[in-house]
């Protein structure tokens, strides 16, 4: 039940995020603020929800990711290590002068691995993190439009170099995996009857 809030709460919150965002594109400090705002109230917002005090959010929430079991955590080193594989590559390859269709596919593999795991292990998990990552690879690419032009992150760069021919991010596969895992609570609750 609360990681059904938390997911309507995300979503919403991520919907207003990027529709704000949009309005106030040209002066990008604001979208910090609001951003900053939106969060607190998704976090006030869910404390309402699942009749708990905002105090005792914090808790919630990493209650949701490490429950005590094994196979958690087993899972959870897993995807970290995938992600900090990932991480080193990035750094890798932003150091080198370009990267090819053969580099993506190193993202690829490790999301696939990522999400194969996930659906072996622990269904209900995985389909969580579907709904926050696509949340996250939305606010990402809200932020990366707007900040680009503004500031020279590293992260700009580093998305700069993964960009397909038509200067695109190449994130299909991750798209592709994140919209999969949102349709898993049909088979979860299919399960349950």
């Amino acid at each position: 039940m609360t990681d059904r809030i938390l997911v309507e709460i995300a979503t919403g919150s991520t919907l207003l995020f990027a529709l704000g965002a949009h309005a106030i594109r040209s002066r990008p400090i604001f979208i910090n603020a609001l951003f900053l705002l939106i969060v607190s109230a998704a976090l006030c917002a869910f404390a309402i929800r699942s009749h708990k005090s905002i105090l005792s959010v914090p808790s919630i929430l990493l209650h949701l990711v490490f429950d005590g079991t094994d196979r958690r955590y087993s899972l959870l080193l897993f995807w970290s290590i995938c992600v900090l594989s990932s991480l080193i590559f990035c750094v890798v390859v932003n150091v080198s002068d370009h990267s090819s269709t053969i580099h993506r596919k190193f993202f690829h593999l490790t999301i696939s691995l990522i999400f194969m795991t996930g659906l072996r292990y622990d269904v209900e998990f995985v389909w969580l993190c579907g709904w926050l990552v696509l949340c996250i690879f939305i606010i990402v690419e809200v932020s990366i439009r707007i900040w680009a032009n503004h500031l020279k992150f590293s992260i700009v760069f580093t998305a700069r170099r993964f960009r397909n021919e038509v200067y695109r991010l190449s994130l299909n596969n991750l798209w592709i995996e994140t919209c999969a895992s949102l349709f898993l609570r049909y088979k979860i609750l299919e399960q349950q009857k």
